[in-house]
């Protein structure tokens, strides 16, 4: 049975940022994946911690219908960044054993250090 919760606030993601979602594939291997391509859209949300604990801030995620729940699984919050080679909007993927999220361009690969090199955020 889940905990009854009592959101305080809700509010966007910031802006330049997107929220990474824990997935798995097909051979177990887990990874964190920018889910808002599919249709989910994510917010923050400040949930009262009732009479005992503190107040806290979690993730709310809304599916493409508008129906939404806090977020009880794992997650990552990265910034969005440009390819510096197309300019096209990069996607971050974040692997579960790695120090710092990857991103990938329909022109080619780039990891994060090279990013840094020459990417730019958003």
């Amino acid at each position: 049975m889940r905990d009854h919760v009592r959101i305080k606030q809700i509010l966007p993601i910031t802006d330049g940022c997107t929220v990474l979602s824990l997935v798995e594939d097909d051979e177990g291997n887990c990874c964190f994946e920018d889910l808002t391509k599919e249709g989910w859209h994510y917010l923050f949300a400040l949930v009262d911690g009732g009479e005992w604990d503190d107040d806290y801030v979690t993730i709310y995620e809304m599916d493409s219908i508008g129906c939404g729940e806090i977020d009880s699984s794992s997650f990552r919050i990265v910034p969005k960044c440009t390819c510096p080679k197309c300019g096209g909007e990069m996607t971050p993927r974040w692997y579960e054993n790695a120090s710092m999220p990857s991103y990938t361009c329909a022109c080619g690969a780039m990891s994060m250090n090279e990013l840094f090199k020459g990417g730019k955020s958003k």
